[in-house]
C-alpha cells in the first residue's frame, strides 16, 4: 500500500552465495542472491558485530540501521559457516535464526525488507519457509518482492505470482476519494518515498507516495477526482524486473509459459537498459525448453 501523509491546507507543500551444492548455484544465481530487490548492504556495514551486539540489534527496540546491520552480519555468518562446516566464531548463526524470524514480521518495512532477503542465504532452513510465505502478501511490494526473490533461491515456487507481477508496472492507488493534484509526468523517473500527487479532503490533503524505484509508465490527469482504489499511477521498476528473470529461470521455478510474460516485458519496454534486455532474451529462451 503506498504511503500517504495528511497535511493541513495551509502547511502542504509540493514537494534487496553459499558455494556449496554449485550445481544449483550456476551465476545467475550469485547475481540473485548478491542484489537485494528493496535492500542491500553497504559500505557502512563492513564492521562485523559480535554476538551481543548482533543479538541486541535484532531486538524490536533496536534502529532500523542496526536491524539491517544484523541482516548483512547474518548473511556473512551463513556463507562463512556453510563454507566451513562450522561456525568460524562465537555461536553458531542458527543461535540467531529466531530474531531474525522476529525482524521478519515488525511494523517497520524496512526491517522486514532486510529479513526477507538475508533468509535466502540458508537455503535448507526449515524455519524461515513460513515467514517468507507469510511475507509475500506484505502491504510494502519490496517485501513482498524480496521474499519470493529468497524463496526462488530456496527453491520454493511459492512466490512465483510475484516473480510474475515484478515484470508489469506496479500499480499506485488512491487510498481516499478527492481530487487529486499531480506531481508526476508520464516517463519521469520515481524513487522510493518520492511524493507523487496530493489528494484535496475537505480538511487538508493527503500526500501519496511512492513505494518503489522505477519509471512513470501511466499517470491519472491532474485535476481528476478519483475514488478510493482508483489508480494515480503506474510505475514499472526494471531492477525488479531483472531480479524476476533471475529468479523464474531456477531450477523449479518459472514455467514454460512464462516466457510469455517475459515477451510481453520485452515488447513494452524496448527502451530499457542493455543488462535488463539480455536477461529477457535468454531467460525466454531458456524457459522455452521446459
Amino acid at each position: 500500500m503506498e504511503s500517504i501523509e495528511i497535511t493541513s491546507g495551509a502547511n502542504a507543500g509540493d514537494a534487496q552465495a553459499p558455494r556449496g551444492e554449485r550445481s544449483f548455484f550456476p551465476i545467475i544465481v550469485l547475481v540473485l542472491v548478491l542484489g537485494a530487490i528493496g535492500w542491500m548492504c553497504t559500505d557502512s556495514f563492513r564492521a562485523r558485530l559480535d554476538d551481543t551486539d548482533l543479538a541486541a540489534a535484532l531486538r524490536a527496540d533496536a534502529t532500523t540501521t542496526k536491524a539491517q546491520h544484523a541482516a548483512e552480519e547474518l548473511s556473512k555468518r551463513i556463507v562463512e559457516e556453510i563454507d566451513k562446516g562450522a561456525a568460524p566464531r562465537g555461536a553458531r548463526v542458527s543461535t540467531f535464526y529466531p530474531g531474525l524470524i522476529a525482524l521478519s514480521a515488525m511494523p517497520d518495512s524496512e526491517k522486514r525488507k532486510a529479513a526477507a532477503w538475508a533468509m535466502q542465504f540458508d537455503r535448507k532452513e526449515p524455519s524461515f519457509d513460513a515467514p517468507l510465505r507469510a511475507l509475500l502478501d506484505d502491504k510494502d511490494p519490496y517485501v513482498a518482492r524480496n521474499a519470493a526473490s529468497s524463496l526462488a533461491v530456496r527453491a520454493s515456487d511459492a512466490g512465483r505470482d510475484v516473480l510474475l507481477s515484478m515484470l508489469r508496472p506496479y500499480d499506485i492507488k488512491a487510498p481516499i476519494g478527492g481530487k487529486a493534484v499531480i506531481i508526476l509526468h508520464k516517463g519521469d523517473p520515481v524513487a522510493s518515498g518520492h511524493r507523487i500527487a496530493r489528494i484535496e479532503l475537505a480538511k487538508g490533503e493527503a500526500e501519496i507516495f511512492s513505494p518503489i524505484d522505477g519509471r512513470a509508465t501511466a499517470v491519472a490527469a491532474d485535476g481528476t477526482t478519483l475514488n478510493e482504489g482508483d489508480v494515480i499511477a503506474s510505475v514499472l521498476s526494471q531492477a525488479s524486473a531483472l531480479h524476476a528473470m533471475q529468479a523464474l529461470v531456477l531450477p523449479g521455478i518459472g514455467r514454460r509459459e512464462d516466457a510469455e510474460a517475459i515477451e510481453r516485458f520485452l515488447d513494452a519496454y524496448r527502451d530499457a537498459d542493455g543488462k535488463v534486455l539480455d536477461q529477457a532474451k535468454a531467460a525466454i529462451a531458456m524457459l522455452k525448453l521446459r
